[in-house]
């Protein structure tokens, strides 16, 4: 997710994907059940 200033953004949501931590310590998406969602119009909430 990506949110501006003034709490309004866009991002994307994997669904179905696992994730892991290599050996040096980063985080890694080993594999996607589907295509990223892409999300629209995000607000940050209060």
């Amino acid at each position: 997710m990506d949110i501006d200033d003034e709490g309004k953004g866009t991002g994307q949501l994997a669904m179905g994907v696992q994730l892991a931590i290599d050996e040096d310590r980063h985080l890694v998406i080993k594999s996607f059940g589907t295509e990223p969602v892409r999300l629209q119009s995000i607000r940050q909430s209060k």
